[in-house]
């Protein structure tokens, strides 16, 4: 396993979400995906000590999420980790 992090937009938290369960092989019910929602609003990663919502996708190729919003701004800090096949696999065997 290996963790990965860097930033998005928060706009893009719906296709990122998308993303993550298409690798995993296990999307987000509605349901779940509200309740990430509510959590990451009260992220926060420049507070001490930092606020983060996680989240684990189950699937085939598990994958674990941390997600935090840099307060007053529109970005999204994400770690996330996942299996060292999917670090370096090309995107076409991920389908």
């Amino acid at each position: 396993m290996a963790w990965v992090q860097n930033w998005v937009w928060l706009v893009n938290w719906n296709p990122l979400i998308d993303e993550l369960g298409h690798m995993a092989g296990e999307a987000l019910d509605v349901g779940l995906r509200r309740i990430l929602e509510d959590e990451l609003k009260e992220t926060d990663t420049d507070a001490s000590p930092q606020r983060w919502a996680s989240c684990h996708f189950d699937g085939p190729r598990p994958i674990a999420a941390l997600f935090g919003i840099d307060q007053g701004t529109d970005i999204l800090l994400v770690r996330i980790e996942v299996p060292d096949n999917l670090l370096y696999a090309p995107r076409q065997h991920l389908i």
